[in-house]
């Protein structure tokens, strides 16, 4: 499910997370250089904004190992 960038302020923290790992681990196991490329860039902005909140972001590998392919916030 794609999430709008420009609206992650009305996302809480622990979703923020949740979003992350699951792009994280989405773009690390995605057979096609798009989608792999396009988890990246959503699995960084939601780590931008989890940052800017003070939020503790575990590292993308670490994270891609907790996440979900294509769950919530994956591209």
């Amino acid at each position: 499910m794609y999430i709008d960038t420009d609206k992650l302020d009305a996302i809480s923290d622990s979703d923020l997370l949740t979003y992350y790992r699951n792009a994280a681990h989405t773009g690390c196991h995605a057979g096609g250089h798009t989608k792999g490329h396009m988890n990246s860039v959503q699995a960084k902005q939601y780590a931008a904004e989890l940052a800017k909140r003070g939020v503790s972001v575990p590292d993308y590998y670490a994270a891609a190992r907790e996440g979900v392919f294509n769950g919530l916030g994956s591209w």
